[in-house]
């Protein structure tokens, strides 16, 4: 099995100390930095502009996934990119044209993925993981924190075994409702990556959350066909 990937879902993070839980997340072993940038349309909230991007960039070299929860994500990636996001991530739900959008962040050299919320069907991701470095499966509904959804477990097995009978080098994580109690149920359906709030910050030491959320689950993993 590959190394599960463990992400900071930096919404949850204390805003007035961020430079200093960024250094400790680091130490940490975290794999990437994960934002939600809101634009009080697709959910209602409102946070995280490129600015605010551009000014942690310069705090650490940790990966800096940028997950657009906004309408019409095509004409705001490239802001993100320029601020220094290394992944960027687009909803389903709100682009008009996701493969476009998708092939032109990678040809800026980022990573490109999508993300769906728990009440997509799967199938709407489908025609475009070919397009897809990332894809990012919501367990809540975006914006809003909750207990996971059937919805959601159900896209990531879906996505998780076509993603295995395509052959396809994707990441498939999930984000939203992720805890030492949900993680075999997430690994077992097929999830490579997990974006993580609560169970790290709420921690002292980040690093052994890190860890607890890294460490192989006795589960089975889906047979490629």
């Amino acid at each position: 099995m590959a190394r599960l990937l463990i992400k900071a879902a930096m919404r949850s993070a204390d805003m007035g100390h961020l430079a200093d839980q960024i250094h400790r997340l680091e130490a940490g072993g975290i794999d990437a930095l994960h934002f939600d940038v809101m634009d009080g349309r697709f959910v209602p909230e409102l946070c995280m502009g490129p600015s605010f991007i551009r000014g942690l960039r310069r705090s650490t070299r940790l990966p800096f996934e940028v997950h657009l929860l906004v309408q019409e994500p095509e004409a705001c990636w490239a802001q993100y990119v320029d601020a220094g996001a290394d992944g960027v991530l687009i909803h389903i739900e709100t682009s008009a044209e996701p493969t476009v959008t998708l092939e032109r962040i990678r040809a800026q050299r980022r990573q490109a993925g999508l993300a769906i919320a728990p009440a997509t069907p799967a199938r709407a991701v489908m025609p475009h993981l070919a397009a897809c470095d990332v894809v990012n499966v919501m367990t809540v509904a975006p914006g809003r924190p909750g207990a996971l959804e059937a919805g959601g477990v159900r896209n990531l097995k879906e996505l998780a075994e076509a993603i295995q009978q395509q052959g396809r080098d994707v990441v498939i994580q999930v984000d939203g409702a992720v805890s030492l109690q949900t993680r075999p149920q997430l690994v077992e359906s097929g999830a490579t990556a997990l974006v993580a709030g609560y169970p790290i910050f709420s921690c002292e030491a980040f690093g052994q959350a890190i860890a607890a959320l890294r460490e192989p689950c006795d589960v089975q993993q889906p047979v490629r066909r």
